[in-house]
């Protein structure tokens, strides 16, 4: 998560829970935290091989705060976006929210949510409370909004606000950077 007020980005990390096949196969954690230390942005993860490999491998992460599968969206909006989108909405400030994990990782289910669980994502969570920070808001500033929805897969931008049929999808989405502003935009974004 980021602003372009002078703030550096901060990691979190979030298990999931387990997803239906994954409870029907009686899948197990493969992964055990283990002295979680908050203070100092740090945790050791131990990685679970299955039993007949009988081993544990340890690895240091830091990082700024720890979301287990029992933590709900809403929680993780409170923790970290809520001030973001509050920065972005009152004080004109740009903002990112950026997930990044591997295919199945929850990065889909953190960022859209998911309607089997009538949970909703960051996404939707920001953009109502976008719109009520403004609806609060007793300044008779106009406001306008511009948001980008992208994702990045096998290297390659793709424009999720289009529709699956808009001739705008042949349109390649392309990264580029400003010299006069240090900051990067895409070409063809929406």
């Amino acid at each position: 998560m980021l602003s372009n007020k002078s703030e550096s980005v901060k990691v979190l990390i979030r298990c999931r829970p387990f997803n239906q096949n994954e409870i029907i196969n009686h899948s197990i954690k493969c992964i055990d935290i283990q002295q979680l230390d908050n203070k100092n942005h740090q945790c050791t993860i131990k990685l679970i091989s299955p039993k007949r490999y009988r081993r544990r491998i340890s690895r240091l992460f830091r990082f700024d705060s720890f979301y287990d599968e029992n933590h709900r969206t809403e929680h993780i909006f409170q923790d970290f976006v809520q001030s973001l989108v509050s920065d972005v909405t009152l004080n004109g400030y740009s903002g990112t929210v950026f997930a990044y994990g591997q295919t199945g990782s929850g990065k889909s289910w953190t960022m859209a949510g998911c309607q089997c669980q009538s949970e909703n994502g960051l996404i939707s969570i920001a953009i109502e409370n976008v719109f009520n920070l403004i609806h609060q808001s007793n300044d008779e500033h106009e406001f306008t909004i511009k948001c980008a929805y992208l994702e990045i897969y096998n290297e390659e931008l793709h424009d999720l606000l289009l529709p699956r049929n808009s001739s705008k999808l042949s349109s390649r989405l392309e990264l580029r950077e400003n010299p006069r502003s240090s900051g990067v935009h895409i070409t063809n974004l929406t």
